[in-house]
């Protein structure tokens, strides 16, 4: 297991659990480290031979199993998938939906600006989801509880590289672009540093 994840979700196939392997991998790597563990075949199961692989998508581990035609997917059971960006929605959206059925059409809801649910080509259902910084607006403001007084989200990927949030104003950050100095006001007064310096 990875992490420390208790918990490992087993996906029954018919006997495509191999061939499901190598679609889910390519599919999430670009969202993290995403690769095959494990193959394993049993043999003289009451299934007969079952092929048992361990997967790793974005640091989560499955494990799928080639056992027969006897269960199948329900959308009752999905897998939400929390996107950065809403291109990592319409990437994961065009792959997984390849083959399968849109459950809600890929488009802009109240609950989320990209979102859609679809189930793949072996009926497993997926919801993606554009999260945005919804994650790091929540660890903010908890620091902020804790008696924080600025907290700084630095992304050189990104065209704003330095969001500087303050307690005083916790939902509209001060952003810094490369060419800009950015300031710590008031956790330290008098303290600057020029954005470019972070690339140096």
């Amino acid at each position: 297991m990875t992490n420390g994840q208790k918990i490992t979700p087993h996906l029954w196939f018919d006997k495509e659990a191999k061939e499901a392997a190598e679609f889910y991998t390519s599919v999430f790597s670009p969202l993290g480290e995403s690769k095959i563990k494990n193959i394993t075949t049993l043999h003289n199961t009451p299934s007969g031979d079952a092929d048992i692989v361990t997967i790793e998508l974005a640091g989560q581990e499955f494990m799928l199993l080639s056992a027969g035609p006897y269960f199948k997917f329900t959308p009752a059971v999905s897998f939400l998938v929390a996107c950065s960006t809403k291109e990592e929605v319409d990437a994961l959206w065009e792959k997984l939906s390849d083959g399968g059925s849109a459950l809600m059409e890929l488009g802009s809801y109240p609950f989320s600006e990209r979102y859609g649910w679809t189930q793949d080509k072996y009926g497993l259902s997926w919801q993606i989801m554009f999260m945005g910084d919804r994650k790091i607006k929540q660890k903010i403001k908890d620091y902020f509880a804790a008696g924080t007084k600025v907290a700084w989200d630095v992304d050189l990927l990104s065209e704003d590289v330095i969001k500087v949030y303050r307690a005083t104003d916790p939902d509209n950050p001060t952003i810094y672009r490369r060419g800009d100095i950015a300031e710590a006001e008031p956790a330290v007064p008098g303290w600057r540093i020029a954005v470019d310096e972070l690339f140096s």
